[in-house]
């Protein structure tokens, strides 16, 4: 059985892909790419709005989705593009 809830394994998740793009952020030419799907499902808001900050404070470019625009709340003071996907069409919001 696991000794995790499936936020707090989320959260984990998040813990460590952050310290593995630092890492190749510092030892490689280039910084990583983050693709981040559904961050928000299976968090409650406090741990949804640290897991975003600490993806974001890492120097490189990262993509985030959700199913609502509201679920991705804490990323609205950084730059951003914000693109709609239905029905297999992009749309640029």
């Amino acid at each position: 059985k696991s000794c995790l809830s499936r936020g707090q394994t989320k959260l984990a998740v998040a813990v460590i892909v952050a310290a593995i793009a630092k890492l190749i952020g510092v030892t490689s030419e280039k910084p990583p790419i983050l693709l981040i799907d559904d961050l928000a499902s299976e968090l409650d808001q406090s741990s949804k709005l640290a897991a975003i900050q600490l993806l974001t404070s890492i120097k490189t470019q990262a993509f985030f989705t959700a199913i609502e625009y509201n679920m991705l709340a804490g990323l609205q003071d950084l730059p951003q593009h914000l693109f709609h996907v239905e029905q297999g069409k992009i749309s640029r919001s």
